[in-house]
């Protein structure tokens, strides 16, 4: 009965019924993810891994009144206790260690008393520079150039439709490359915009700049939980080769320990089934970490496996509520599972079912 509920719920069911259906769903435990928070995008097409500051205190303010927040450490230690209690449970995320998670997101989370976890790309905080993927939106959307010419391509920028093809193409060779072919293609993408350029785009979209360690060692001491999300922000696949994959691991996590003292958390750049191949599996559950996140879709109730747990990306209290009605994230349960089933590294009872 349970499987045909999402199905019945959207044409059977009143919308107020529907939302007190949602939490039922949701005394399974479940970790969401953002990005960034900002209080007015000036651009989505370069903002698109921020939501407005509005939505967001309607977010929390919603999981706050309906479900019980917790960290990734008090996760691990319900999960591993014998009598823990993970029903309806929600876990708060943010990947990447934008500014504005500490300007904006902390204090509406402190005020609220809920818990989080921050996750840093840590090559980006000691250098200054822009996540890849910013690199790419920013420079073909505000170039004054015609066309790209980028590993034997030559990519039109005349009009808004090529510019946006020219962009998703572009983000799409960053995630799927060997590590040396991307540094190679973001210096071709940045000469795009000249230097002075750069200096005033990156001014005007602050939402994209990554907090600095102080900013970091404030969030910690207020209780915030930091892992690391790789070195340069590059996925875990296979076309990277082992060494670069401990590389981007380790970098990231070291950075943190020698900071912080801790850091026992990771979470896949991208995060997706493609982007992560068995090596980083192995390499993370060798190197002592006791969680890991992935943007795999569906409820934790759902998996079997500590180092590549699911999460879903929701932006705003509506959206939440219809997502977990939808057939969609029992169906892509069962594809976890399957695609958890061939990793290296299981731990037998790992499952949040069993408690």
């Amino acid at each position: 009965m349970k499987s045909l509920l999402p199905a019945l719920a959207r044409y059977l069911i009143p919308s107020q019924v529907q939302a007190f259906l949602a939490e039922k769903v949701l005394f399974q435990p479940q970790a969401l993810f953002l990005h960034g928070v900002e209080e007015e995008l000036i651009d989505e097409r370069i903002q698109n891994l921020h939501i407005c500051l509005n939505d967001f205190e309607v977010l929390t303010r919603y999981l706050k009144r309906r479900f019980c927040l917790i960290n990734l450490d008090e996760y691990h230690q319900r999960l591993t206790a014998k009598d823990g209690d993970l029903g309806r449970c929600v876990m708060l995320t943010f990947d990447d260690g934008y500014q504005n998670n500490h300007r904006l997101a902390a204090p509406i989370l402190r005020s609220l008393d809920i818990p989080f976890t921050l996750y840093l790309t840590t090559s980006s905080m000691e250098t200054g520079d822009r996540l890849p993927t910013f690199i790419a939106r920013a420079a073909i959307f505000l170039t004054e150039k015609s066309q790209l010419h980028i590993r034997d391509q030559t990519l039109p920028l005349g009009n808004e439709e090529e510019r946006r093809a020219a962009a998703a193409l572009i983000t799409h060779l960053f995630k799927t490359r060997p590590a040396a072919e991307v540094r190679e293609m973001i210096l071709v993408v940045r000469e795009l915009l000249s230097p002075s350029r750069w200096a005033e785009v990156e001014g005007i979209y602050s939402s994209d700049a990554l907090m600095n360690w102080d900013q970091v060692a404030d969030l910690h001491r207020q209780g915030v939980v930091i892992g690391a999300h790789g070195h340069e922000h590059f996925p875990l696949h296979s076309l990277h080769g082992r060494d670069e994959i401990s590389r981007q691991i380790h970098l990231s996590r070291d950075a943190i320990i020698r900071r912080l003292g801790v850091c026992n958390h990771y979470a896949y750049p991208n995060g997706n089934a493609e982007d992560i191949c068995p090596e980083a599996v192995e390499i993370l559950a060798s190197s002592g970490f006791l969680t890991s996140v992935t943007t795999f879709p569906a409820t934790i109730a759902a998996s079997r496996h500590p180092l590549l747990i699911p999460r879903i990306c929701v932006y705003n209290a509506s959206r939440f509520q219809k997502l977990v009605l939808q057939d969609t994230l029992y169906r892509r349960g069962r594809d976890l599972q399957k695609w958890q089933s061939g990793m290296p590294g299981q731990a037998p009872g790992s499952s949040a079912n069993s408690h």
